[in-house]
């Protein structure tokens, strides 16, 4: 009787194992997807506007308009991330809930994708803000300095959930 479950079990196992992989490797993927699909709105749109002011004629074909508390917003209808045009240009969570390995590679990718695009910044010193779990600063100048700009990528604690925003100020408007 045991021989015959021993087969049974070795294939649940080998089963169960697979399936496991399968799934962390479908997680894995979707976390890299909400990364690289912020990160391409972010490039896409707010690298564009900083360096022109002007918006992207692809945000007119790709992707859902309506207008939030951030501006006119552009969103990805596959992944729910948007991005929004204000007083900043900025990319978003805003109508997807992020777990926290999501959150990780985001703004893993997103601190990353600063260092390469913009070495002219510097990174600051700054504490979070009351009601920000992270917050980080990358500016062109010092505080008073009319020529200054800056990347900034945060989380706080939303009434829907919890919201990251990676936002750039338009070197443009100083």
């Amino acid at each position: 009787m045991t021989a015959r479950r021993t087969p049974l079990m070795i294939a649940a196992i080998l089963g169960g194992l697979i399936l496991g992989a399968g799934l962390r490797e479908a997680h894995s993927r979707l976390t890299s997807v909400h990364a690289a699909t912020a990160l391409t709105l972010f490039q896409q749109v707010c690298t564009s506007w900083a360096r022109s002011g002007a918006l992207p004629a692809m945000l007119q074909h790709d992707l859902d308009f309506t207008v939030t508390e951030f501006g006119m917003t552009w969103i990805d209808r596959s992944t729910g991330w948007a991005a929004s045009i204000g007083r900043g240009c900025g990319v978003t969570n805003q109508f997807v809930e992020l777990d926290p390995e999501e959150r990780a590679a985001f703004t893993e990718a997103a601190s990353l994708y600063v260092l390469r695009a913009y070495p002219m910044l510097r990174e600051e010193t700054v504490p979070p803000p009351q009601g920000f779990t992270s917050f980080r600063l990358w500016a062109s100048h010092p505080r008073d300095d009319p020529r200054r700009w800056v990347v900034m990528l945060f989380t706080a604690d939303a009434i829907e959930g919890t919201l990251t925003r990676w936002v750039i100020s338009s070197p443009h408007s100083a």
